[in-house]
């Protein structure tokens, strides 16, 4: 049986993450983006994609408050439909 391990990786602009996340990506770790799926509901609200409107939706999610997502959960089944997909594929 595969074990799924789940890894974030969290930081500051230019900190390094997306080179962490190459490296874990060399090892077979798939990759599910966090700023991927803020700009899809920003781009759902018909908002311009920024720093301020990522910062703004990043942080509704954060404190659960989002009027047309369930928040947390739909981002992981966001996330967990991506990994099966790619997994089928193989």
């Amino acid at each position: 049986m595969k074990s799924n391990i789940i890894i974030g990786i969290v930081g500051t602009n230019g900190a390094g993450k997306g080179t962490v996340v190459e490296i874990l990506q060399d090892f077979g770790f798939n990759h599910f983006s966090a700023s991927d799926y803020i700009n899809e509901v920003i781009t759902a609200r018909g908002m311009v994609i920024n720093r301020d409107n990522q910062r703004l939706i990043a942080n509704q999610l954060r404190k659960g408050y989002s009027p047309d997502i369930n928040t947390y959960d739909q981002f992981l089944e966001k996330g967990i439909a991506k990994f099966s997909q790619s997994e089928n594929k193989q």
